[in-house]
């Protein structure tokens, strides 16, 4: 679904869920960290950093260096939906509105590159 969450909607999923269960909505970081913990529960041994594509999200990196862009599949997914006439012309303007975002991104969190081996998890 699209749109913005809200507490309203946070406070709807509570009322549908049994008692005592909680809801919590993680912050970008915080699910970012989530997912890096994951990927190290299971692969104790793996030093590699982590990628994690979502709809609306993804998040990266390693311990010390986790980023959260607010953007994934649905960015171009949305763009290709609406997409006019030329199939070509359409998939060049999503890959631009992706390097925009990406760029916007490395500048206001400060990115590094991912070196070595980088493991996908979602």
């Amino acid at each position: 679904e699209r749109g913005t969450l809200t507490e309203d909607h946070v406070d709807a999923l509570r009322a549908l869920l049994p008692a005592g269960a909680v809801v919590s909505v993680l912050s970008p970081l915080d699910e970012a960290q989530y997912e890096l913990r994951a990927l190290r529960r299971a692969y104790p041994d793996s030093t590699a950093a982590m990628l994690s594509l979502g709809g609306k999200s993804m998040q990266l990196g390693r311990e010390g260096c986790l980023a959260s862009l607010p953007f994934a599949m649905h960015l171009g997914y949305d763009l290709l939906q609406s997409a006019g006439p030329s199939w070509p012309a359409d998939v060049a303007a999503a890959q631009r509105a992706y390097a925009t975002a990406a760029a916007s991104a490395v500048s206001l969190q400060g990115l590094q590159l991912l070196d070595g081996l980088v493991a996908g998890v979602t």
